[in-house]
């Protein structure tokens, strides 16, 4: 992935929240590594999990990167509609 295209992804704060079940060691697993980690598929207990999930990818890489959105995403939401 180039740098600008990294770029585009993540220079807006997401406007939802990802949220992540776990238990409470696992928690303190992610906080003490800074890490969240990804399962092999193979071992998933459901296949259409990462169906899933690869759509939500593909939908956000999209949406982030659409000549459209590039302006509104880079300098913030409000801008935009209020004709500023």
């Amino acid at each position: 992935m180039t740098f600008k295209t990294r770029r585009q992804l993540f220079s807006s704060t997401p406007c939802e929240t990802l949220y992540h079940y776990t238990s409470l060691h696992g928690l303190m697993g992610i906080i003490g590594s800074r890490t969240l980690r990804a399962s092999d598929i193979r071992y998933m207990n459901d296949s259409t999990e990462l169906i899933y999930a690869l759509n939500l990818l593909q939908e956000t890489i999209s949406t982030r990167t659409h000549p459209s959105n590039l302006l509104q995403n880079a300098f913030g939401v409000g801008w935009l509609k209020a004709g500023i």
